[in-house]
């Protein structure tokens, strides 16, 4: 019966008949993750918007199974949804949806998504954000696998992290080598990593 009901809104999605909408009403009734998939990719396909749905995605991103998660995580880099990333973030109270809200801005390039990355780890007094935040900056610094205009905003925040006393610069440096991200003055800065500066609680 699943597979039937994945399949027929799999049909409603390639409709674009304002009542074959109705389907937007089921996503919040599905309990198994393949229909619920089937349901994410009929509204992607018949570019179906409700106020909220990004957000109720959001929570499907953040998900155990992987194949919802990573559907509803494409769904959202798809749509671009950068704004109920950043208030997930800002919001901070689901460890799990902020996480989720990184991943997805980390695959979407553009100079503001850094800027609000950038900003709000310059703000934060999160430790384990600040290592979460990062990260993210780290994957987005090659975004697609090639440099783009806003390479120069991150590239410069990472440095100037390696020696903000609130950041492990080994593993920051670790995570930096791993992204391929180039390091100038790699033995100087190997030096700093290996003195292990005390972290410093943020105030």
């Amino acid at each position: 019966r699943l597979s039937h009901q994945a399949g027929a809104y799999r049909l409603l999605g390639d409709r674009k008949e304002a009542e074959n909408h109705r389907v937007l009403g089921e996503i919040t009734k599905a309990t198994d993750p393949d229909v619920t998939t089937e349901i994410l990719a009929a509204i992607a396909r018949s570019g179906s918007t409700i106020e909220g749905l990004d957000d109720l995605v959001l929570g499907f991103a953040s998900v155990d199974d992987s194949e919802l998660s990573g559907t509803a995580t494409e769904w959202l880099i798809q749509r671009d949804a950068t704004a109920v990333c950043f208030e997930a973030i800002d919001e901070g109270e689901d460890a799990g949806k902020r996480r989720a809200a990184l991943l997805v801005l980390s695959k979407i390039p553009k100079a503001t998504v850094a800027e609000g990355l950038v900003l709000r780890l310059e703000q934060t007094g999160d430790h384990e954000f600040r290592r979460e935040g990062l990260a993210a900056l780290c994957d987005l610094y090659f975004a697609k696998g090639l440099p783009w205009k806003g390479t120069p905003l991150i590239d410069s925040f990472l440095r100037a992290s390696l020696t903000d006393r609130r950041v492990d610069p080994a593993w920051l440096l670790d995570e930096m080598l791993l992204s391929e991200i180039p390091i100038r003055d790699l033995e100087e800065l190997a030096i700093a990593a290996k003195k292990q500066m005390p972290l410093q609680a943020a105030t």
